[in-house]
């Protein structure tokens, strides 16, 4: 992995100065994650789809791309 932050990782231990993450926090973090997949797949994904099929003339280059918007 290149970049980052460094983070120990505590499975079975309290929350320390030097064990900012344990098995509650990286639980919290799991179902926000699983929480968020589910909502891209059952809202975001339909909603894009709805309304794309208005938006067929602005794939591949269209839309504001195609202008000089700042003159």
């Amino acid at each position: 992995m290149v970049g980052g932050v460094p983070c120990a990782i505590n499975v079975d231990g309290d929350m320390g100065a030097g064990a900012p993450l344990n098995m509650v926090t990286l639980n919290q973090i799991s179902s926000i994650i699983d929480q968020t997949r589910e909502f891209i797949k059952n809202v975001y994904i339909p909603d894009i789809l709805a309304i794309g099929k208005f938006y067929k003339g602005w794939l591949y280059g269209g839309g504001l791309s195609g202008m000089n918007v700042l003159s």
